[in-house]
This record gives structure tokens, sequence and C-alpha cells, in this order.
């Protein structure tokens, strides 16, 4: 049961630490990424921390009372922590990413307009292709 434990911390964390380099690598690839980082970051957010969260409770909970450790200090912050993360992630982060989404989605619409040297370079047709097509 220490492996599920320490497997859901790993798991339900682990992808927060990668969040700066999408927000880095889509920003500096195209700024209209953001909606969907924002999305994501809020999808993760429900369906793999929270969860990650309520296994890391159980299992904690099932550790503390099998080896009978409820009166160790670290267990009682472990569970503390626990429920503020639970807290923070439910009631503000995940409501706060879909606001940021909804920002970026209308700081990001229209979508600019190509610049006239990607225009110049898209291919044109033929006038043989043009006279052979049906449209």
């Amino acid at each position: 049961m220490l492996a599920v434990h320490i497997l859901a911390v790993v798991i339900g964390f682990g992808v927060t630490f990668a969040y700066p380099l999408f927000a880095i690598v889509g920003t500096r690839m195209d700024s209209r990424a953001l909606p969907w980082f924002h999305r994501m970051q809020q999808v993760v957010g429900r369906r793999l921390i929270n969860p990650a969260l309520l296994i890391v409770l159980l299992a904690g909970v099932y550790l503390a009372s099998n080896l009978h450790q409820w009166s160790a200090t670290y267990v009682q912050w472990g569970l503390a922590a626990v429920v503020v993360l639970g807290g923070l992630e439910g009631g503000f982060m995940i409501p706060c990413e879909g606001r940021l989404a909804d920002l970026a989605e209308r700081a990001t619409w229209p979508p600019p307009p190509f610049p006239a040297r990607v225009r110049a370079l898209r291919p044109r047709p033929s006038r043989s292709a043009r006279s052979t097509t049906c449209c």
C-alpha cells in the first residue's frame, strides 16, 4: 500500500512541474495556444490531480491505521496538506484555469491574419490546374 501511496503522489503532482515548460513553449510557438494550455490544466486538475489526491488520502489513512501512526506528526501534517491542497485545487485552481482559458480565447479571437510573407509562400494553382478543376 505504501507503493500505491507514493505512486499517487508522483503521478498526481509530477505533471504540475511540467506546466511552466508547456507555457513557455506554447507562447513561443503561438500565443493562440494559451486557451488550449489553460483548458488542459483544468482537465488535468479534474481528472488526474484530484483523483490522485483521493488515492493519497485513502492510502495514507490505511497506512496510518494499519501501522497505528495516527499520533505521529508526519501523519497529521500529511493529512492537513492533502485537505488544503484538495481544497485549493478544487475551489481555486480549477475555476481560475477555466477563467484564464476564457480570457485567453477572447484575447486571441479573431485570429490574427497571416503575414504577407506567409501568403506569398503559399502555392498558387497554375492556369492549367485551374482549367482542369470542376469547381
